[in-house]
């Protein structure tokens, strides 16, 4: 199958799955708002924002290595390998986990220290799952997986929370559970122990695997201190009422990312399986500069609808959270940017790029969000921080992909028209008048459509409505 075919076959699959995960995922938001106030919602967002990195550490990011060692196989034995050697891996990090909570439990007496043990461990087991189905091309099953396990979160919160009365520890179970229950059913129905055999432990597969995940360690130790860095300056010289309204706007901005991971899941396979292949950089450059002037034209559109998002749904605790999303929205972008280079980095195998691009973005992120404190404000200063050490790691690792790759995105006319319109988007945004909001959200419609045909998004739809249509004629 061409390539491009491919990508855009799993991208449809993906985004179909995706696009279910995230509405449930946004429909929690005017839910967290309502039941729980700024200091409970701060600190959930805390606990969840450390776990997501915290969790494949613990196992080495043993996940990433399977995939990218998965694509690679040629056959059921070199499978297994390539699983057996990383499960070993990734159940030492399980058990980590349970050593590390028992310990806060009984020694420390951290409060929520059971439930945070118990989420964590359960979506150390989803780190299992999810390379296994992606490195195998399971993109429907991979679909489902994900899409169930949010569809049980929504409906086990929604339990425990309105009926049980519990809040943060609740909201902790109802992850924890979904992730264990729905786990369990996936791995019974691809038969998961079919994949491990201890026949095929070999000490230099494991060397490898790690020698490949090992320069992405201090990657993912650079994303947890850059995912929390805000949240703790934030805590430290405000409260967690203001990490929760901080949280908020966080969690609307990565709507940018949303649209973007319909795309990049599928892409980070697609990128290692052209690396080798003749037309590989034609393809890097054609598929980067569409996602470079997609996202931004998305971006542009889907702040004109915030306010709106706001004033129906969002409860007026929250409301201070508008002021800080521009500048998230744009730190969001540059991330995709960065997220879509390193992509190509990893499809090299160069993890240690990814490394020290990232550790130059934290750093960035760290120094300055303190110095801005005193001039923009924490909140103002953290968000603006984040917004350039984003764009930071963007550069950096554009610098290094060019050694593979050269990427070319400046395009003046697509330059100087996406700066007038974000620009006047952005000050009918701040300006809060009903009738200019309305005018942005036309003028940016019309943007949005100009760069889809631009981009040959309109001609693909059109072609496919008319394939469906003469199908459907012919029959």
């Amino acid at each position: 199958m061409d390539e491009k075919k491919r990508l855009l076959k799993n991208t449809v699959i993906i985004s179909v799955g995706s696009i279910t995960t995230k509405m449930l995922s946004f429909f929690l938001i005017p839910f967290y708002t309502i039941y729980l106030n700024n200091t409970e919602y701060g600190l959930y967002d805390y606990i969840c924002t450390l776990g997501t990195c915290i969790v494949p550490i613990m196992s080495m990011l043993m996940d990433e290595s399977m995939f990218r060692f998965l694509i690679d196989c040629k056959s059921g034995e070199e499978k297994k390998a390539v699983i057996t050697n990383s499960l070993l891996i990734q159940i030492l990090g399980m058990l980590l986990i349970v050593i590390f909570g028992c310990v806060s439990y009984y020694i420390f007496n951290i409060k929520y220290s059971f439930f945070i043990t118990l989420y964590y461990f359960a979506c150390s087991m989803a780190y299992i799952i999810n390379p296994i189905l992606r490195g195998q091309g399971l993109f429907i099953l991979y679909t489902l997986y994900n899409a169930a396990i949010s569809l049980l979160l929504v409906t086990l919160t929604i339990v425990v929370v309105v009926f049980f009365d519990m809040k943060v520890d609740g909201l902790l179970l109802a992850n924890a559970s979904a992730h264990i229950i729905i786990s369990i059913l996936i791995g019974t129905y691809i038969k998961i122990w079919r994949f491990f055999d201890f026949h095929f432990y070999k000490l230099a597969k494991i060397r490898e695997m790690v020698l490949y995940s090992l320069p992405l360690i201090p990657n993912r130790i650079a994303l947890v201190i850059m995912s929390i860095a805000d949240r703790i300056i934030i805590i430290s010289f405000l409260d967690f009422a203001a990490a929760g309204i901080y949280a908020v706007a966080n969690k609307l901005a990565t709507v940018i990312g949303v649209i973007y991971g319909f795309f990049g899941i599928a892409w980070q396979e697609t990128a290692a399986r052209v690396v080798k292949t003749e037309d590989s950089k034609d393809l890097y450059n054609n598929l980067f500069f569409t996602t470079y002037y997609f996202l931004a034209s998305i971006l542009i559109w889907i702040l004109t609808i915030i306010p709106y998002v706001f004033y129906f749904f969002i409860d007026v605790k929250f409301f201070e959270a508008m002021n800080y999303i521009p500048l998230l929205f744009l730190s969001a972008y540059f991330y995709c940017l960065a997220i879509f280079l390193g992509g190509i980095l990893t499809a090299h195998k160069d993890t240690v790029a990814v490394g020290y691009t990232t550790i130059s973005a934290v750093t960035t992120n760290v120094i300055l969000g303190i110095l801005l404190i005193d001039k923009l404000g924490v909140v103002y200063g953290v968000s603006f921080a984040n917004c350039v050490a984003n764009f930071v790691m963007f550069q950096h690792r554009k610098i290094c992909v060019n050694k593979y790759s050269v990427i070319k995105c400046f395009d003046s006319g697509f330059i100087s028209l996406n700066i007038i319109v974000s620009s006047f988007v952005v000050f009918s945004y701040y300006w809060k008048n009903q009738y200019l909001n309305f005018f942005s959200f036309f003028f940016a419609s019309l943007y949005l459509v100009f760069i889809l045909k631009k981009l040959g998004f309109i001609v693909i739809i059109q072609s496919k409505i008319y394939d469906f249509y003469s199908s459907k004629i012919c029959k």
